[in-house]
């Protein structure tokens, strides 16, 4: 609804803030917020607990991005036959945000190579602060190659465009 181009109903259910999400109820003119993840799961999740009606959405693939996290990170960068591109993100971080659909449509397409990996980690995670502090990450989304064989262990920078077409090309 526009709230501004209906101020009436605006005004009726106490608009405060936008976006804002609600369900309304089968007959009802007050509507319950939805405050959750801006995710199709956790909406449909949502949905179906209010309406106590499961959907019929049929579930999502699972990420092609590998999400990483201290305990996996080392066993999947430093693996000697991986070529490896490490998105470093925040979930809170606008442009990360952008380039998540971007990058799990180039990891969609390199599933097929068992030698290329799209992984991410949530380096503002303090679970994950020590890979943060240990790869001198500043800035989001920063992406890091790390290719097959790499004997250094440090990643190389990935300075090109944040398109699918240059994602793909830098990793073929």
């Amino acid at each position: 609804v526009d709230a501004d181009a209906n101020r009436e109903l605006a005004d009726r259910i106490k608009l405060s803030g936008f976006p804002t999400l609600m369900y309304f109820p089968p007959n009802s003119q007050q509507g319950v917020p939805y405050n959750g993840p801006r995710t199709t799961e956790a909406l449909a999740e949502f949905v179906t607990q209010q309406s106590q009606i499961k959907s019929s959405m049929p579930p999502p693939a699972p990420p092609a991005a590998i999400e990483l996290n201290v305990d996996n990170f080392n066993s999947i960068v430093e693996n000697p036959d991986l070529d490896v591109l490490v998105e470093f993100y925040a979930p809170w971080c606008g442009h990360c945000k952008r380039l998540a659909p971007i990058y799990e449509q180039v990891a969609r397409v390199l599933e097929r190579d068992s030698h290329c990996v799209m992984a991410k980690i949530d380096v503002d995670d303090p679970k994950n602060a020590e890979i943060r502090t240990r790869f001198q990450i500043a800035s989001f989304p920063t992406l890091s190659f790390f290719p097959a064989g790499s004997s250094d262990k440090w990643p190389r920078p990935y300075l090109k465009e944040r398109t699918a077409e240059e994602l793909l090309a830098f990793m073929n």
